[in-house]
């Protein structure tokens, strides 16, 4: 392109260059001409420095923004030292004075063409560099660096500026360092080529993996003047390398140390044994390998085995895992499981054989079998009636004692019936609820439990069922005595024991009746004969006064005070036999009366707590705890030794609490059956509270004192 708003200039230069093989594009206007530039490609720009619209300074500063690789040579007719050097620092490649010489132009616009290949060719060299996504760099032998593409400076998290002329030796570990120095001083003129792998410090400072093929260029003298090197990550290489190391290092101390034994068979004979294979059978690494195996294994067995490997190697179908026996080098036979595999073993057909001893496990499965024997044979002979259930319910087998317990045969249960079947409808809610607890927690569903079975002819039958979850399934084992008789005894015993407790009861209240009516006749005769003896007599005194005696007088004072002792011990026996404030004043006041009469009688010191108000209970109920409390402290008195008692009547939650508590010597409450007295009152203690439907509750042990709780219902 020239650019030149002197016509006779512009028009015989562009018919020069066009006649000498120039495609030529002249243009008067310098913005016309800049329009062109930005829509078509020039390789050599021709400018005049002095023109009206643009200078061509200017001109050549807004084309290389559009072409910085731009070749243009600035043409004057008034040239200076300042213009050239002002064009110069522009860009301007050249500089020509006007009018324009032939021979002079031709050398410099052949020059500024080859300028211009080598611009646009260094540039496709330097994209091709920079585009790289490995790392190029060239480095003097020293170690700076004269040239890195985008790449390297990615990896490095650093620009061109802050790499170029600093060494690349920080960005290695010292510790490898020396090894890399080694490697450069090895490269020679005759091999200038090496490839080196070595740890550099990326960005961020961590450690990485690199491989750098260094090329090493020469001068005539054979010392090394630059380095050029071309690297790339390897870091995921590395690391996998690693992981197969360390995984083929796993693998071979998975193969030495697993407990199967692993032998290589290949043409029959042994091509490799692990340590275990030694040791199951006994012999040497050295003794195994390059044998037949046939030598190894029991005689009985080796045709079996003999075939199936014959097969295998044809690839024809053979099991799986199969079971065989070997002979140890000591004459010992063992039961082994054989697993193989057909593979390559040194480019030729092979067997992987892994050998497990399972001489225990086939001494186990016979003891097994034999106890299965055992247990099936008791499961059929016992004399109780056993079944397993399922989770559903199902009775999945059941011996004869079931059947004849059920009225069904064993062909009829097993499989086909439900356990649920056979119970009672007013009991099969706990029982489901024990089965579902029994799946989900064992330990808090009860073992033994007592049901109504229903039997094939519509039998009721009491039933005592002793049932277990069978250790690692859901399956149930029961047990099922029939104790219908014991039921019936059971209930024939409640009912005498009623019996009695009824007798006890109407015996305890017609001792009362007949305490009640001894104490009135007591209380009605011989006490108001007593009282009239006694006026009788001090009439008498008082009569014969005058005339009576020193000794007759003190005779009739002897007299009298019998007489009143008398009195005072019919009271007391009164009072014992029923005491009047039981029935005046309530159970309470009756028995604080008591303790405070005991207590004076006999040192013991008696508290008595509770409600002072009369307790609403029957009149036989309080008959009955006061003389449960007499009959107490009358034991604790002579056999506990205590020095103190405390007595407590409370009325709560629908019931009387009644509570009796000594710091004496206390005794084994399990004891109670045995003969003795005081065991005699305890015993009298519990027949009581059965007969008025009371609960007894004594605790007690040797030195620890006793406490007695008596609940009644009001």
């Amino acid at each position: 392109m020239v650019v030149d708003d002197d016509t006779e200039i512009l028009t015989p230069l562009c018919d020069i260059l066009s006649g000498i093989g120039y495609e030529v594009e002249c243009f008067q206007s310098s913005k016309e001409a800049l329009e062109t530039f930005k829509s078509k490609e020039v390789d050599l720009l021709l400018v005049d420095l002095m023109m009206p619209e643009m200078d061509g300074i200017d001109f050549l500063k807004a084309a290389q923004k559009v072409d910085p690789l731009l070749v243009c040579i600035i043409v004057t007719g008034h040239a200076t030292v300042e213009t050239a050097v002002e064009a110069m620092k522009v860009g301007a490649f050249d500089y020509l004075t006007k009018p324009l010489n032939w021979k002079t132009l031709q050398p410099v616009l052949s020059r500024a063409i080859e300028v211009r290949r080598l611009r646009k060719s260094e540039e496709q060299y330097r994209s091709v560099v920079e585009d790289q996504t490995e790392l190029i760099c060239r480095c003097l032998p020293g170690g700076t660096i004269t040239f890195v593409n985008k790449a390297y400076c990615r990896y490095f998290g650093k620009t061109r500026d802050e790499l170029i002329g600093q060494s690349y030796l920080p960005f290695i570990p010292v510790e490898d360092q020396e090894r890399l120095k080694q490697h450069i001083a090895s490269l020679s003129k005759e091999n200038p080529v090496a490839v080196i792998e070595n740890r550099v410090i990326a960005s961020g400072g961590s450690i990485r993996w690199q491989q750098w093929t260094n090329r090493a260029l020469f001068d005539e003298q054979g010392r090394m003047v630059e380095l050029q090197s071309t690297g790339r990550d390897i870091t995921d290489r590395k690391a996998a390398e690693e992981k197969l190391k360390e995984s083929e290092e796993k693998y071979r101390l998975l193969i030495e140390n697993v407990n199967e034994s692993i032998v290589v068979a290949q043409d029959t004979v042994l091509k490799f044994v692990n340590p275990r294979a030694v040791q199951l059978l006994g012999y040497s690494k050295e003794e195994l390998l390059f044998r037949p195996f046939i030598e190894f294994i029991q005689p009985d067995d080796r045709e079996m085995v003999s075939v199936n490997y014959a097969k295998r190697m044809k690839g024809e179908e053979v099991p799986g895992n199969y079971s065989f026996r070997v002979v140890t080098k000591d004459g010992v036979i063992k039961w082994v499981e054989l697993s193989a595999v057909l593979f390559t073993w040194e480019g030729r057909p092979a067997t992987l054989n892994f050998l497990s001893d399972i001489t225990e496990r086939v001494h186990a499965e016979n003891a097994l079998k034999e106890s299965e024997n055992l247990y099936r044979t008791i499961f059929e002979t016992t004399g109780t009636a056993i079944a397993i259930d399922d989770a559903d319910t199902t009775i999945l087998l059941a011996n004869i004692e079931y059947a004849t317990l059920t009225g069904y045969s064993k062909e009829e249960l097993e499989g086909k019936k439900s356990w649920t079947e056979f119970v009672e409808k007013g009991d099969m809610d706990s029982i489901l609820r024990y089965h579902r607890l029994r799946r989900t927690d064992h330990d808090v569903a009860p073992r033994n439990y007592e049901f109504r079975l229903i039997d094939r002819q519509g039998n009721v039958k009491y039933i005592h069922a002793t049932v277990s979850l069978i250790p690692g399934t859901t399956r149930s084992l029961g047990s099922l005595l029939d104790i219908t008789e014991r039921k019936k005894a059971e209930e024939e015993l409640k009912k005498s024991h009623e019996q009695l407790r009824n007798f006890a009861k109407r015996l305890a209240e017609a001792e009362e009746i007949e305490r009640q009516k001894i104490a009135r006749e007591l209380h009605d005769q011989v006490g108001q004969n007593l009282t009239a003896l006694g006026i009788n007599l001090s009439i008498l005194r008082n009569q014969l006064s005058d005339t009576l005696t020193g000794q007759t007088d003190a005779r009739l004072h002897d007299s009298m005070g019998i007489l009143e002792e008398t009195a005072k011990r019919i009271r007391d026996v009164m009072s014992d036999l029923r005491p009047s404030v039981l029935d005046d004043y309530g159970l309470m006041a009756a028995i604080r009366w008591l303790g405070e009469r005991i207590s004076k009688r006999t040192g013991l010191t008696i508290s008595v707590e509770g409600q002072d108000t009369k307790v609403d209970l029957p009149s036989e109920t309080e008959i009955t705890l006061f003389r449960i409390a007499q009959e107490l402290l009358t034991n604790i008195t002579k056999h506990a030794k205590a020095t103190e008692v405390s007595i407590r009547l409370d009325s709560m939650d629908g019931k009387v609490q009644f509570v009796i508590i000594d710091n004496g010597v206390g005794f084994d409450p399990t004891a109670l059956d045995q003969t003795g007295e005081s065991r005699w009152g305890l015993l009298n203690v519990r027949e009581r509270t059965d007969a008025i439907d009371g609960i007894l509750t004594i605790t007690s042990s040797p030195g620890k004192g006793t406490r007695v709780v008596i609940e009644v219902k009001k």
